[in-house]
């Protein structure tokens, strides 16, 4: 579960995935 330590990254992740 390391995508827990690094919500940001999840975040921006997901932003990317909006495109």
């Amino acid at each position: 579960s390391a995508h827990f330590q690094h919500p940001l990254k999840i975040v921006i992740l997901e932003i990317n995935r909006r495109k």
